[in-house]
C-alpha cells in the first residue's frame, strides 16, 4: 500500500461483501474508531478532516505530493511560492486532551482568545483523547497548551509529515540578473 506509511497493514478497497467474504479469513475485523486512533497516532492526515479544500498539501506535510515539474494546473502559482519561500505558515500537529471536544466538524483552537488553529480529528484512547490539528507554526512545539473551547490540549509534537520550514529543507531562491546576484 504505502512503503513510507509508519504504520504495520494495508488498506483494502473494494465491494464490501467481496472484501467481508475475503477478510474473513484474516481474523478479527477493525473499526473506523480503530483505523482513525491508528491514522491520528502515525500523523496521516485524512480526506474531509486534514486533508480540504482549504489547507495546501505542504500545510499537512504533502510536500513531495505536489509535482513542479508539469504543465500548469489549479493552485500552482500559490504553491511555488510556498515551495520557493521554504515553509507555510500553518502546519499539521499532534494534540491530547483529558475530553473529546463537543460535537462537530472542527473545533476552533485558542490562545489567549485568539484563534491559533483547528482540531480537526480526535478519537479517544488509553483514558484521554489523542487528535490532530492545523495550528499556526510558531504553536507547533511540544508542551504548548491551547484551548478548544472550555477544553485544553497540549500539542504533542511538531509539524508532521515533510515538513518543507524544517532543517535541511529551507532552500533560498537565488535569482540571476545580468551576471549579478
Amino acid at each position: 500500500f504505502d512503503a513510507a506509511h509508519p504504520l504495520e497493514g494495508v488498506l483494502v478497497v473494494g465491494p464490501r461483501e467481496a472484501l467481508l467474504e475475503a477478510g474473513a479469513a484474516l481474523g478479527e475485523r477493525s473499526s473506523a474508531e480503530a483505523f482513525t486512533a491508528a491514522r491520528i497516532a502515525g500523523g496521516r492526515p485524512a480526506w474531509g478532516f486534514e486533508l480540504a479544500p482549504d489547507h495546501f498539501p505542504p500545510e499537512v506535510g504533502f510536500v513531495d505530493a505536489v509535482s513542479y515539474d508539469k504543465g500548469c494546473f489549479m493552485g500552482q502559482e500559490p504553491l511555488s511560492r510556498i515551495h520557493n519561500r521554504g515553509q507555510v505558515n500553518w502546519v499539521m500537529v499532534r494534540l491530547r486532551a483529558e475530553a473529546a471536544p463537543a460535537e462537530g466538524e472542527t473545533q476552533p483552537l485558542t490562545l489567549d482568545e485568539r484563534e491559533v488553529g483547528r482540531w480537526t480529528s480526535w478519537v479517544g484512547t488509553d483514558g484521554s483523547v489523542q487528535g490532530l490539528a492545523i495550528v499556526k507554526r510558531v504553536q507547533a512545539v511540544p508542551g504548548v497548551r491551547l484551548r478548544a473551547g472550555a477544553l485544553e490540549v497540549e500539542v504533542l509534537t511538531g509539524p508532521l509529515g515533510d515538513d518543507p520550514g524544517g532543517p535541511g529543507r529551507q532552500k533560498a531562491a537565488t535569482v540571476t540578473l545580468g551576471g549579478r546576484r
